[in-house]
């Protein structure tokens, strides 16, 4: 009678454990799925409101007002850094957090040019997991 009590015993509290595991995984991987799209969508507005600014400055062909535009941003939204590529790939502008460790065009961006699409995507630059946004004009 005593071991059916244990038997008993152990296999609740190794049931209740594995569900508990099981329900503790879900929530983390759905509010991993959850901070990922509110991070996507925030990325896409910034990149939205910056690319009237950016269009301005670059028609009046200024480099200077670019870059100024560019290291103002991240103070504001606490971004690693804005880069800026024209359709060929060339950096136009970046800020000088990222310019330290971004050391090539990103493969995301090349095919989202290529492709003339919008792209959000999450990368390793250096030893940091960064997400990356390309906005159209």
């Amino acid at each position: 009678m005593r071991l059916l009590s244990v038997r008993l015993i152990v296999s609740l509290i190794i049931g209740v454990t594995l569900v508990s595991l099981g329900f503790s995984y879900y929530q983390v991987v759905q509010e991993k799925r959850g901070l990922r799209g509110d991070l996507e969508k925030r990325a896409e507005i910034l990149a939205e409101g910056l690319t009237g600014n950016i269009e301005r400055s670059w028609d009046r062909t200024s480099d200077k007002e670019l870059k100024v535009l560019v290291e103002r941003s991240p103070k504001r939204e606490h971004l690693v850094g804005i880069a800026i590529y024209d359709r060929t790939g060339k950096l136009l502008a970046v800020t000088p957090e990222l310019g330290a460790i971004l050391s090539s065009v990103p493969d995301a961006l090349t095919s989202a040019v290529a492709q003339d699409r919008d792209e959000n995507v999450f990368a390793r630059l250096s030893d940091k997991r960064v997400h990356s946004c390309r906005a159209r004009p």
